[in-house]
């Protein structure tokens, strides 16, 4: 099983986000898990900018979605995050209200992934294993 299994069934380019952080498989995991760091407080602030109707504070946050997304191979999370992202600029609440709610379900999923990704990577981590070292001479 790959290590990427889980975003891969959700459709990310995994291929795209390895080209876009030049095919360095690290880089591409540690903006993984930043993407995916603080993920409740991230959710929440953007659920809240939506239920406040503050669309300048949403503009912001879905454009940072959009632009980490692109970087890792989330194409289509991308993509609803820039249409959201205009929408916002413009207020128009009658495609934010269409779009918002599965945004906010591909996004956790997302999230959710990538910390599938994390736990597959702290299993097989050699740095978090711990050696004991007999001095010379062997164990009395």
């Amino acid at each position: 099983a790959s290590e990427f299994e889980a975003l891969a069934a959700l459709g990310v380019d995994i291929k795209k986000g390895l080209e876009y952080c030049q095919n360095d498989k690290d880089f591409f995991k540690e903006l993984l898990m930043e993407f995916a760091s603080e993920k409740e407080d991230k959710l929440e602030k953007l659920a809240e900018a939506y239920r406040n109707k503050d669309w300048k504070f949403y503009e912001i946050k879905v454009h940072a979605v959009k632009s980490s997304a692109k970087m890792l191979g989330a194409m289509l999370l991308s993509d609803t995050a820039k249409a959201l992202e205009e929408a916002a600029g413009k207020g128009d609440e009658t495609f934010l209200a269409g779009t918002h709610g599965e945004f906010m379900e591909r996004y956790k999923a997302f999230m959710l992934a990538a910390d599938a990704v994390k736990a597959t990577q702290e299993d097989s981590d050699p740095e978090d294993e711990i050696f004991e070292f007999l001095p010379e001479g062997g164990a009395d």
